[in-house]
């Protein structure tokens, strides 16, 4: 399922988010397409703490995965720069576990709060449940950019035999692995 299938009327996203991700899509002609196509769904001049609608954020993006390569999505997500929530210190695998749904909801407006959730199974083991309107492949990339703040790279990978949104489902969910630290 596309972003562009999903319609969220009164959901907003952060400015923060929309810079950012115009940040990830790199120098030249990617930035000049996204900026294009950005532009075309009302997303230009972007203040970063103002607040955007959802519906035009998700077909923009949308818009831009379809116009790169095939796996331009999960690599602006993970060029994403991750930053713990305000008054969030990130000191564990347990605490960044525990800072993504608040993260997610810092800088989203209108829609469930509990649209990430996850199960830790050891210190350095997770499963993670998304339920976010972003693409499989952009939450894929952004949750392994979110464990670089420990200073290794995951390994995130979506559970077979789970729904998808590649392939339909309402949800997407992720093993993480990270490496002893």
């Amino acid at each position: 399922m596309t972003a562009s299938n999903h319609d969220f009327p009164i959901a907003l996203v952060s400015g923060k988010i929309i810079s950012s991700t115009l940040d990830a899509t790199g120098p030249g002609p990617h930035r000049r397409l996204a900026r294009k196509v950005f532009s075309q769904h009302n997303l230009s001049d972007i203040a970063s703490d103002e607040w955007y609608p959802l519906s035009s954020y998700l077909q923009a993006l949308d818009e831009v995965g379809i116009s790169m390569k095939a796996d331009s999505l999960f690599h602006i997500g993970r060029k994403l720069k991750f930053r713990a929530p305000a008054g969030f210190e990130i000191m564990s695998f347990e605490s960044l576990m525990h800072s993504l749904p608040i993260a997610f909801n810092t800088h989203h407006r209108g829609l469930a709060p509990d649209a990430i959730t996850y199960v830790i199974h050891g210190p350095h083991q997770a499963t993670v449940t998304a339920s976010t309107p972003y693409p499989c492949d952009f939450n894929r990339g952004l949750l392994q950019s979110a464990f670089t703040l420990l200073g290794a790279r995951s390994i995130v990978e979506t559970v077979e035999g789970t729904p998808c949104k590649a392939r339909g489902g309402e949800t997407c969910t992720y093993q993480i692995t990270l490496p002893q630290i």
